[in-house]
């Protein structure tokens, strides 16, 4: 049985090869590859420029919380995940920090920002000194008053490698650093997503983006500090309108 085995896969092999060979060989497997190639970048640079164009279409509001990323954050169903919070999505798959930095100003001056982005400089190998420069000019170029950077999740070192998840650990010391340095609210999405070294297989499928549990996750999480944040901000309206029978403040 085993000889069989082998002799019909060597004749598929066979048959095969004798196809791409009288198709043109090798030239015509580039060909193949590379219309495939051609087809995703363009679809890829579409979607980049129709998520731009929306982007830039519907600005927000002075109240409203701006989520600013990659896929990670252009995956989320955000309104269904932080229901009764006006929000706009910014994410875009597959973006850079070099990408966010071109559309900046489509952020505009929402009343909160949310960042997260990153990941994929450090899968096309560039170096976390180079993304968190990036970043720091992203932030510094961010005018909502109020700005909440989120680590790196972690990855399956597996699956991505594990220079990739030693870059992610470097760029979150120094992104944690930063935010410190700018008075900078931090949500630690990697300590959040963190099991036994890597990315909680319970919240992935390919040990980079997030699943239906993942987001609903990251989604407490970041609520928390969003809803927070406005009952205190209610709260301080509340008392600052408060008034005695002389119309003057208690």
């Amino acid at each position: 049985m085993l000889y069989l085995s082998l002799f019909f896969n060597l004749l598929g092999i066979v048959a095969a090869a004798a196809f791409v060979h009288r198709k043109g060989g090798w030239d015509y497997l580039k060909r193949k590859l590379g219309t495939r190639d051609r087809a995703l970048e363009r679809f890829e640079d579409a979607y980049h420029r129709t998520r731009v164009e929306l982007i830039r279409a519907f600005p927000p509001g002075p109240g409203d919380l701006v989520l600013l990323g990659d896929s990670l954050t252009d995956g989320g169903p955000w309104p269904l995940l932080l229901p009764g919070v006006p929000l706009r999505n910014q994410g875009i798959a597959g973006d850079t920090t070099g990408g966010v930095l071109a559309r900046l100003d489509a952020v505009g001056r929402p009343g909160t920002v949310a960042v997260l982005v990153g990941i994929n400089d450090l899968n096309q190998g560039r170096s976390p000194a180079a993304v968190l420069a990036d970043l720091a000019r992203i932030l510094a170029g961010l005018q909502a008053p109020r700005v909440i950077v989120q680590a790196l999740l972690p990855i399956d070192h597996a699956v991505w490698g594990m220079p990739v998840q030693q870059a992610v650990l470097e760029t979150n010391r120094g992104l944690a650093a930063l935010a410190r340095e700018r008075g900078l609210e931090w949500l630690d999405l990697h300590a959040l997503f963190l099991r036994d070294g890597r990315l909680d297989p319970d919240c992935t499928h390919d040990g980079l983006h997030l699943n239906a549990a993942g987001y609903q996750r990251w989604a407490e999480a970041l609520g928390l500090k969003v809803r927070d944040h406005a009952a205190q901000e209610v709260a301080v309206d509340q008392e600052q309108h408060v008034v005695g029978g002389e119309g003057q403040p208690l």
